[in-house]
């Protein structure tokens, strides 16, 4: 299969696994029992005042007078307001929007991370479309949906981008690349702050790993122009919620959190089972499972190629798992004793979003690995034997979950299957 063909069958898991959005696009995603999600108690009503105030005094909301005293709309993260594809519901009915964003998103994440995948890591087509659909259709994600966090999403399909971009501006010298990046950067700024500090942290990280390939001193300083133009760009495009952000925060609950309060839904050590181990229920900020064939991908692609990309997406992914245990590890606290306003962001879990793209990633490499690799006859051996073990570890899994969990849930019924 050529690459278009890859990118097409990406697009077309993608969609199917999509669905239930695309064949009912006035439904909305909901968990099953569910009562509330933040979608309809924050997000829904948050639209349908912007809405409702442009459509009968004829003006955008800065000031919002409908809960409590009122307070500045325009200082909010979630007003929706001033990110340019949140206009669309100021056109389309609000659940069509709601759903359109999700499914265009989506496949930015999903393409945004072939690309990547392609330019950056060298990846075949193969690899790179497991990669975006690995990072698409994370379970994470699932989670964070089921919560109702929309613009968490949103905010996060543009992480891929800002990671492409920094990648052609810098390897290639041209601004073009830093103002994706900066673009990238702001649009997740305007959806969600703390994606968007992910966002910088591992934009950043990807940019020094860059920079320390290069000798030339005047090479290097060009790059670091570049990377300076992604920070101004990216915080001049975010400026029109940062600035009143910035006024209000004084004022902001979030100024006097303490510790515990920052670490809110911090992540327990024993839950890292649940990398490998689906778990159903529970709540949704900690949840943690990869998929096996991710999370097994991801492991080969580091075991058969130890280069420095490999080790750099090892050390980001242990990086943040350290920072989503919160208070049950050392990072995150530090993190709040030595960088202001850090523990404004609370529930560190959600740092867990970079482990997922990074393995991901590492997941893309082992497929190339597998493929690409000529193995000895011993080595062959040790695969196959490995393979067999894992596979008889996933039939294991899946029969233990038809007797755990009464209806049996689909995903067993699909994991005995994929055996």
């Amino acid at each position: 299969m050529n690459r278009t063909g890859y990118v097409l069958l990406l697009i077309v898991v993608l969609f199917l696994a999509l669905a239930p959005v695309i064949l009912h696009p006035g439904y909305l995603l909901y968990p099953r029992g569910g009562r509330y999600t933040d979608l309809t108690i924050t997000h829904w009503p948050a639209v349908a005042y912007n809405v409702r105030s442009l459509h009968e005094d004829g003006q955008i909301p800065l000031w919002r007078t409908s809960i409590g005293s009122g307070g500045p709309w325009a200082a909010n993260p979630q007003s929706w307001l001033f990110y340019p594809p949140a206009w669309l519901f100021f056109l389309l009915p609000i659940n069509l929007t709601f759903n359109l964003l999700l499914v265009v998103h989506l496949l930015l994440a999903a393409l945004a991370t072939y690309a990547f995948a392609r330019r950056a890591l060298d990846l075949s087509p193969a690899g790179a479309a497991l990669a975006g659909l690995a990072f698409a259709l994370t379970p994470w994600i699932s989670g964070q949906l089921s919560a109702g966090h929309v613009n968490v999403v949103l905010a996060l399909a543009w992480l891929p981008v800002a990671l492409l971009g920094v990648h052609w501006g810098l390897s290639s010298g041209r601004a073009g690349g830093a103002l994706l990046a900066g673009v990238a950067w702001a649009a997740a700024l305007l959806n969600h702050v703390q994606i968007a500090f992910f966002v910088a942290f591992l934009t950043l990280a990807w940019a020094l790993l860059i920079l320390t390939r290069r000798e030339a001193s005047a090479g290097r300083a060009r790059l670091f122009g570049l990377l300076v133009l992604v920070a101004v760009v990216g915080l001049l495009l975010s400026a029109v919620l940062l600035v009143p952000l910035a006024e209000a925060l004084p004022y902001l609950n979030r100024v006097a959190l303490t510790p515990k309060e920052a670490g809110a839904l911090s992540l327990p050590w024993a839950n890292l089972l649940g990398a490998v181990v689906p778990t159903y229920g529970g709540e949704p900020e900690q949840l943690v499972y990869l998929g096996l064939p991710v999370a097994i991908l991801a492991v080969v692609g580091f075991a058969l190629k130890r280069d420095r990309v490999a080790w750099f997406l090892l050390v980001v992914a242990g990086l943040a798992t350290l920072f989503a245990l919160g208070t049950h590890a050392p990072l995150f606290p530090a993190f709040i004793r030595w960088m202001p306003g850090i523990g404004w962001l609370r529930v560190p879990p959600r740092a867990w979003s970079v482990v997922a793209f990074s393995l991901a990633l590492l997941a893309g490499r082992g497929l190339d690995s597998l493929s690409r690799a000529h193995l000895d006859a011993a080595t062959r051996r040790r695969v196959t034997l490995a393979s067999l073990v894992t596979l008889g570890a996933g039939l294991a899994l899946g029969m233990g979950l038809l007797f755990l969990y009464r209806p049996p849930p689909p995903a067993a019924w699909s994991l005995i299957a994929l055996v």
